[in-house]
């Protein structure tokens, strides 16, 4: 019905909306990308059925790609909210999360892919999340109010993996300025601006290279990250070294250009 009477307006409209998986139908998403609809941000939050199910979310990760595909079908531009860690995750969904963001080709520019990786889930005052976590005294209120709750995931491994893609995806986001090449816009997500060393001056051509390789980096230490963690090298005091490592060789990468 929306878009029926969007067809009717007088004048051209371009807009976007947020939707879950569960809202996505062929049938309505087609007369909403005649009628105008460029753009949808996807609350998919994992990959995972385990987290789908810790976050009470009410949907598969069946569903969830058929949303996916359904949108790119359509041409849609699509942007994805996504959880990699919450304080439930394990080693093994982290590595489960990875290969179903390479399965759906979503790890396709540096940008995205650093938003994809570090995501932790927010606990906040109110929520059951927060609660839950407060009762098993696993939750620190942080801040003067203690809205939002600090907790360690449960599985220190996945903590410790946590820790080191967070500080190097942003690092990633800092020398790229969080800017999209292949759109040619910024990221909506990010709000980065450029930092020192940031790529966003320069010959296109070079800063593509430089991009790519980035990306694929990041996939790559993702998964070093992983493999670590499951020999026990990578732990909560040897954070600081996987840090270390990772930034140096984002600083390598966008150097070479």
């Amino acid at each position: 019905e929306m878009a029926r009477l969007l067809k009717k307006l007088p004048f051209p409209l371009v807009f976007g909306l947020e939707c879950r998986a569960s809202d996505v139908d062929e049938e309505v998403f087609s007369s909403l990308a005649e009628a105008g609809l460029r753009d949808v941000f996807l609350g998919v939050e994992s990959g995972v059925q385990a987290a789908l199910d810790r976050f009470r979310k009410g949907t598969t990760v069946a569903q969830n790609e058929r949303a996916i595909e359904t949108l790119r079908r359509l041409g849609l531009n699509l942007s994805l909210g996504f959880i990699n860690f919450d304080p439930g995750t394990t080693l093994e969904e982290v590595r489960e999360n990875l290969e179903f963001l390479k399965r759906m080709g979503l790890l396709d520019r540096p940008s995205t892919t650093a938003h994809l990786f570090f995501h932790r889930q927010v606990v906040l005052r109110g929520t059951p999340a927060y609660d839950e976590l407060s009762a098993r005294g696993a939750l620190e209120p942080a801040g003067f109010t203690g809205y939002e709750g600090r907790y360690l995931i449960a599985d220190l491994r996945a903590e410790a993996v946590a820790r080191v893609v967070g500080v190097v995806a942003r690092r990633v986001l800092d020398v790229t300025g969080g800017e999209d090449l292949e759109m040619g816009r910024k990221e909506g997500a990010s709000g980065a601006a450029p930092g020192a060393g940031s790529l966003k001056d320069g010959p296109r051509a070079g800063r593509e290279e430089v991009f790519r390789r980035l990306n694929a980096f990041l996939q790559d230490f993702l998964a070093h990250l992983l493999e670590a963690a499951e020999r026990g090298e990578l732990h909560l005091h040897t954070v600081p070294e996987f840090v270390a490592a990772g930034c140096r060789e984002v600083e390598r990468i966008a150097s070479c250009r």
